[in-house]
């Protein structure tokens, strides 16, 4: 998969208001290398270990909850 066709992948299976651990993420056919680069260049923000948001996003509570 492109890096491409990864980010917007990222986009669709991952809300602005919702939270991902990096296992959903994988399990989505996301690499790991994709998600390193993810958090390297801002596109995603890590909350705690394993977990992540979209950077420019809110987490909420109903989206943790979901």
């Amino acid at each position: 998969m492109s890096n491409t066709e990864s980010r917007q992948k990222l986009r669709k299976c991952l809300p602005l208001n919702m939270v991902a651990t990096k296992q959903w993420l994988l399990d989505q056919g996301l690499g790991l290398h994709f998600l390193d680069n993810a958090v390297r260049s801002k596109t995603l923000r890590p909350l705690a270990t394993g977990v992540y948001a979209m950077y420019e996003a809110t987490a909420s509570w109903q989206g943790v909850v979901a």
